[in-house]
């Protein structure tokens, strides 16, 4: 396989890194997933190796989930490029996002077919198919002591409210980002084009850092209401799930309260809440004759600010439980392919 057939299986498995090694003589990594534990052997002058080894922990005897769900890569390249496109007309609104910065102040600016000008995950982008010139991108100026002063005066007149502290390369909130209305907009178009998924994303951590601020208040302000809605939908649509393979005593008696637990913790590191969570919003929207190709599009965040809702329909659940998996994903550091040679033996 070429190696970016491998990032795709990583990614498309929610894989996570348990551990890298690279110098002179090789390449050592193990990748931890939903489907088992990756492992990755190159030594130098010898082929590459990835091998991938079942878990041993999962039982057919004591899984409640269902055995099977679905994935699709191009939504699963896409959120580990950090790029985010209306799913029904992409010529209307793809986006790509910066990675994470060096400490300092940046401003955002929107660059119009401009991620095959951009440094970084235009690269893996292209290897796996997309076409980066039909992108826009978010790009980060950087700002020096005038630029920063001059954003504050602006800030005060009402200009140029919005600065964005972010975590920066070192881990610390040392990043501030100046980000105008009219981007704050084009963000927040972002979280309702957020693709749907049944698990958790192996994702861009820049687009993350990002899109997790805009949406952080009212995640918070509809969260309580939300996690109310997926225990309900446990037991009303009891039948549903067990059909879809769910275990019958499971989603009467626990599903519904893990769910409400989940949304309510705010961030985690579990595939399984994910596809808990998901299976409840699911079973709510399609009810009501959601797809998945709806799924992918939501009014939500675009509105919320000047429409807050009395009470949370549809759509509106879809829209937080994609921002709820935005939570419960897992960084992941697409650059590994540098690492790598361009063809490797799966064995």
């Amino acid at each position: 396989i070429n190696r970016a057939t491998l990032i795709n299986l990583l990614i498309l498995s929610n894989a996570r890194t348990i551990y890298e090694f690279s110098d002179s003589g090789g390449y050592r990594g193990a990748f931890g997933s939903w489907t088992g534990q990756w492992y990755i052997n190159w030594r130098a002058g010898q082929p590459a190796v990835v091998t991938l080894k079942p878990h041993d922990s999962h039982s057919p005897a004591t899984d409640v989930y269902p055995p099977t769900f679905p994935a699709r890569v191009d939504r699963c390249v896409q959120m580990m490029a950090g790029v985010v496109a209306d799913a029904a007309a992409p010529e209307s609104f793809s986006v790509a996002f910066p990675g994470r910065l060096a400490p300092g102040h940046y401003r955002l600016k929107h660059q119009k077919n401009g991620f095959g000008l951009s440094h970084g995950s235009r690269h893996i982008y292209n290897m796996n198919g997309g076409k980066v010139f039909e992108i826009d991108f978010l790009f980060p100026h950087p700002m020096d002591e005038f630029d920063v002063q001059e954003s504050g005066k602006n800030a005060r007149g009402g200009e140029d409210a919005f600065q964005f502290l972010l975590p920066s390369l070192t881990g610390e909130r040392n990043v501030t980002l100046h980000v105008i209305p009219q981007d704050i907009a084009t963000l927040r178009k972002a979280l309702d084009r957020l693709p749907w998924a049944n698990l958790s994303w192996s994702m861009h951590r820049g687009m993350r850092d990002i899109l997790m601020h805009v949406a952080a208040e009212s995640m918070d302000q509809y969260r309580v209401e939300l996690a109310q809605h997926l225990r309900d939908a446990a037991q009303t649509y009891h039948a549903k799930l067990v059909s879809s393979g769910w275990d019958s005593d499971f989603a009467k008696h626990q599903m519904g309260e893990m769910a409400a637990s989940a949304v309510l913790a705010g961030r985690g590191n579990s595939g399984d809440a994910v596809r808990i969570v998901t299976a409840l919003a699911e079973q709510i929207h399609s009810v009501h004759g959601g797809t998945t190709q709806q799924r992918d599009t939501t009014s939500f965040w675009g509105n919320i600010h000047e429409s807050p809702r009395s009470s949370l329909g549809p759509s509106d659940i879809v829209a937080l439980v994609k921002v709820f998996v935005l939570e419960w994903s897992q960084e992941f550091n697409y650059q590994m392919y540098h690492q790598l040679p361009i063809n490797l033996l799966f064995g």
